[in-house]
């Protein structure tokens, strides 16, 4: 058999194998953080795995997973976030929920304390964005303001200063979209200590 006939053949069984495992793909969207990866399903139903030392897995224990565990049993979510050893979602309704590690107050709960299962970010409102870093993350509400709160020893939060946020409040960077902004949507992205801010202009 030529060399042409075998990497043809190759690449044909390549594609129908992973046709097949895309046929059959459950997952619509996915994000991995320091030890730990998110996946929300078609159903809308959220789950983890790696890594759970600080209940970043939100499954109310800080064991390590090595297969895929469902978060709690909701079926609303929309948008999915992963820092070092932390893990953020936004439902339908526009609620913002975090869990796992919180030793720089990155969950936004007002403390702490590390969660094994999701708590919601004070401050209430409408969450259409999130991003995160090892140890902080930010958040667009209404599409229009951003938010930050965590860790901030190398200005990761965007305030000009290097005070860490453990407040109930987030801490609001002064960035408004207005007209003719409105509705802009800004995507958030956190890695490491930095982060960064696309928006529609």
């Amino acid at each position: 058999m030529s060399i042409k006939k075998i990497l043809f053949l190759s690449a044909f069984f390549i594609m129908a194998f992973a046709q097949d495992i895309f046929a059959n793909c459950t997952w619509t969207k996915v994000c991995v953080g320091g030890h730990h990866t998110m996946a929300i399903r078609a159903d809308g139903t959220l789950w983890a795995w790696g890594r759970g030392s600080s209940g970043q897995l939100g499954n109310g224990s800080f064991s390590g997973k090595s297969t895929p565990t469902q978060v709690g049993t909701a079926n609303s979510w929309v948008k999915i976030a992963a820092g070092g050893d932390h893990s953020l979602a936004i439902n339908s309704s526009g609620q913002l929920w975090a869990w796992g590690k919180n030793s720089s107050g990155q969950l936004g709960d007002g403390t702490t304390t590390n969660r094994s299962t999701p708590v919601l970010v004070t401050g209430g409102g409408y969450w259409t964005d999130i991003g995160a870093g090892d140890n902080h993350t930010f958040g667009a509400k209404n599409g229009i303001q951003i938010f930050g709160w965590g860790q901030n020893t190398i200005w990761q939060l965007g305030l000009g200063t290097t005070n860490t946020s453990n407040s109930a409040i987030p801490i609001q960077r002064y960035i408004d979209f207005g007209s003719p902004y409105y509705n802009a949507n800004p995507s958030l992205s956190g890695y490491g200590a930095h982060t960064a801010l696309c928006t529609r202009s």
